[in-house]
């Protein structure tokens, strides 16, 4: 080196997003640990007798694509599904 050098560091946001099944089904991912603006695809399979009915945050697409901005929890719903036979 024969001069001042300056020197920046930048980092990048890393956020923590945990992935849920209720009772009644399962999903695709777990979550995990993701950098800021990462898009990260989630479906919600119910077991049988079930139905997905919904994220924590209100979606109802039971195959979704989320970018993560932030800390992170969803969990998907299910109902139980009845057979009516007349």
């Amino acid at each position: 080196m024969n001069s001042d050098i300056n020197l920046t560091a930048n980092f990048i946001p890393v956020h923590s997003v945990s992935v849920n099944a209720g009772t009644g089904g399962s999903v695709s991912s777990s979550g995990g640990s993701y950098v800021s603006g990462t898009q990260v695809t989630l479906s919600a399979t119910p077991d049988s007798g079930y139905v997905f009915s919904s994220w924590s945050d209100g979606s109802t697409d039971q195959s979704r694509t989320i970018t993560i901005s932030e800390n992170t929890t969803l969990t998907a719903n299910f109902e139980a599904s009845y057979t009516l036979t007349v």
